[in-house]
């Protein structure tokens, strides 16, 4: 199977240091003011303002939540061994104030699958044989850390890489994950669903079944069709939208993140009913939309993919190619509301043990099923207001399935967290 990249909070005291630096207001398609966060200006572009942590929280209404996901550990799945992201994780870390993420404190734990299967896991020394040198994944991995951290920030990270980027090595990384104590597992990978994979899609779901863990996953970033692993029964699937401010940096509304091209690199958020899966429990429960033939339909829920502006990444890696290393650069896409959507569900388990409850994934939704999933719909049903539904925005041009509208669609399903509101509700469930 082909591998395609998608493009690729909270404290009971300040969690962030935000510093006094002067005001810069912008204005327009997710442009916020620095008064909103403390904004990075790459090197190489210094005028671009790149989105923090911050203003993350602040689009999302997330500032009240204090938990940090004590107690839990979210798993980033990947490829080969990256010798800096200790180096690159402290350094983003420490430009918004984060909790230190360090081997030394035993926050940060990196691994390696050998090509064996679980039973062949190792220590991560050096690079795995076969890496060829080239930096593969690197800025996703970068990406997901920081990113699943900022959400996160007591969490303990587990970057767990395989020896390729190959679907049966990335399988074995995700069961492997849950066996050395992942409670969330997240994937900024997603496949155009092929009929000659379909076979593949079926048997492989077995890997997001075991409920000690949630699963999330990107929905793609280039516009109609469902991605797999996203379209997986028991994986939460992660749409993309831009956000638009007014000149004050206060979010004013939210689209889905449209396609902008019909040439063939067309870019735009993922989503689209599933040629393989049927469709979940939660989903038939819940009622989508133009879904005669009950197949799993994607995204569950989105986060803020692109704008003028991506959020920013701090990635050292040298590229072999061109001897350089990004540094402080822009990235986004729905692999970036993967990993924050990870560290968000964590917050919430989180929040849940320490209320005596279970798990999402050991959740109970009765006629939703059992799971995530089941959490994330019976909360869209019971309280349509914990979520901020999109209804703007296109994905490409096969009619409905391929426009934003109320209530669930198939570009950003239930619509992206209305902060405390949806964090209460998903902890208030039994």
């Amino acid at each position: 199977m082909k591998l395609v990249f998608a493009l690729a909070l909270f404290s009971a005291v300040p969690l962030y240091a935000q510093r006094e630096i002067p005001s810069v207001i912008t204005t327009d398609e997710a442009q916020p003011t620095a008064r909103v966060t403390d904004a990075v200006h790459p090197k190489q572009h210094p005028d671009k303002i790149l989105l923090g942590p911050w203003q993350m929280r602040h689009f999302y209404a997330l500032e009240g939540i204090h938990n940090q996901g004590e107690g839990q550990t979210i798993a980033i799945i990947g490829a080969h061994h990256n010798p800096v992201i200790e180096h690159d994780l402290q350094v983003f870390s420490s430009r918004f104030g984060l909790l230190p993420c360090t081997f030394k404190n035993k926050c940060l734990e990196q691994v390696a699958v050998s090509g064996a299967g679980p039973s062949g896991w190792t220590p991560t020394l050096g690079r795995p044989v076969n890496d060829d040198g080239k930096p593969h994944g690197y800025g996703e991995e970068e990406m997901d850390m920081e990113w699943a951290h900022a959400m996160a920030p007591a969490a303990h990270l587990m970057l767990v890489e395989g020896p390729s980027g190959s679907w049966p090595d990335y399988v074995r990384c995700v069961q492997a994950a849950v066996e050395h104590g992942a409670t969330v597992v997240s994937l900024s990978l997603a496949e155009p669903e092929r009929e000659d994979h379909k076979g593949a899609y079926l048997s492989n779901n077995k890997y997001f079944t075991d409920r000690r863990a949630v699963y999330v996953a990107s929905g793609g970033d280039h516009a109609h069709t469902a991605r797999w692993p996203a379209s997986s029964p028991d994986v939460v699937g992660i749409g993309g939208t831009t956000i638009t401010t007014n000149a004050a940096g206060e979010r004013l509304g939210e689209i889905a993140w449209t396609k902008k091209s019909d040439k063939e690199h067309a870019t735009g958020t993922g989503g689209g009913t599933s040629i393989a899966v049927p469709e979940p429990q939660a989903q038939i429960a819940f009622g989508l939309p133009g879904n005669a033939q009950h197949m799993r339909g994607t995204p569950d829920v989105s986060l803020y993919a692109t704008g003028k502006i991506g959020i920013a990444v701090y990635n050292s890696n040298t590229n072999p190619e061109s001897h350089e290393a990004p540094l402080w650069h822009q990235s986004g896409g729905t692999s970036a509301g993967a990993p924050m959507w990870a560290g968000l569900l964590a917050t919430i388990n989180s929040m849940r043990l320490q209320a005596g409850k279970k798990p999402l994934s050991q959740f109970d939704g009765g006629s939703f099923g059992t799971g995530t999933l089941a959490a994330i719909y019976t909360v869209g049903k019971q309280h349509p207001e914990a979520f901020l539904d999109i209804t703007e925005g296109t994905n490409g041009d096969c009619g409905d399935e391929c426009k934003a509208g109320p209530g669930y669609d198939y570009l950003t399903g239930l619509g992206s967290p209305n902060g405390k509101v949806f964090v209460d509700a998903m902890v208030a469930l039994p």
